[in-house]
């Protein structure tokens, strides 16, 4: 409420929009060569996951080459990408980055691995 009177009142009402979310994350934090990182994105609308959400997935290694793939979210908003480190890649702190548009929403996210 803005104001009263005897006359009327005046009343200020704001509507949240979406609150479309994407989150990404690896099943470890340390890899050895030889090894595969499993990459989890999750798509969530006002905390419910989204299914059918096209997500672009990025790694970028520590030597700043870049190896890329797409999933789409199951119904449980969950998308993966499974990377096979190779013998030859080389050692240092890894990012691993999602990418999808959720109800409209623009969203994206990363996270780190170091590879030993």
């Amino acid at each position: 409420t803005e104001w009263v009177t005897s006359a009327g009142a005046a009343v200020s009402v704001q509507f949240s929009g979406s609150t479309a979310n994407l989150t990404v994350a690896t099943d470890q934090t340390n890899y050895s060569p030889g090894q595969t990182v499993s990459t989890t994105a999750t798509a969530t609308n006002n905390g419910s996951p989204v299914a059918n959400v096209s997500v672009g997935f990025a790694v970028t290694k520590s030597d700043g080459s870049q190896v890329t793939s797409s999933a789409t979210t199951g119904k449980n908003g969950i998308a993966v990408y499974n990377l096979k480190l190779k013998q030859t890649d080389p050692p240092g702190t890894y990012i691993a980055g999602a990418a999808a548009t959720i109800k409209g929403k623009a969203r994206s996210a990363t996270t780190d691995f170091t590879l030993q």
